[in-house]
């Protein structure tokens, strides 16, 4: 189901690099590969789902405040722009039926750390190397010969 796809992947675009200014004249940017956060970003897709779409008591319908937060979540289209809005903010867990507040603290709790385990990842891989990093790089490559060709 397209609903349970990581934000990244449907877009194929990574979205928490941060803002960090370029050097003059560069235009290197890292193709979109695989991330192991995006499994865990579907696992967390999936117990949203659960969460948001079920009620505590047969025959009982979700409030209106709960099916808007699931349409949020799960617009029933392809709409990267509107499922990627509402993972990157909070989720509203108080809409949800009381007896479900303890597992959507912790499914909150998940949705937090993912975010930041991404932006830490992504920091990285985006990340701008110094000039005396990539002095000694080059520097190091030369001395050890693997400049010339064989």
């Amino acid at each position: 189901m397209l609903g349970f796809v990581a934000c990244e992947v449907e877009a194929q675009i990574y979205l928490f690099k941060g803002y960090r200014p370029k050097p003059k004249g560069q235009a290197w940017k890292p193709s979109f590969g695989f991330n192991p956060l995006h499994d865990m970003e579907s696992i967390w897709w999936i117990a949203t789902w659960i969460l948001y779409y079920h009620v505590d008591q047969d025959g009982s319908q979700p409030t209106t405040d709960q099916s808007t937060w699931f349409n949020k979540f799960f617009p029933g289209r392809p709409d990267s722009l509107s499922r990627t809005g509402a993972f990157l903010n909070h989720m509203d867990c108080e809409v949800l039926p009381t007896s479900f507040h303890p597992a959507a603290h912790e499914v909150e709790e998940m949705h937090q750390e993912l975010r930041m385990a991404y932006f830490n990842s992504e920091k990285e891989m985006f990340a701008i190397p110094r000039q005396d990093d990539v002095a000694r790089t080059v520097f190091c490559h030369v001395l050890s010969g693997n400049h010339r060709q064989r």
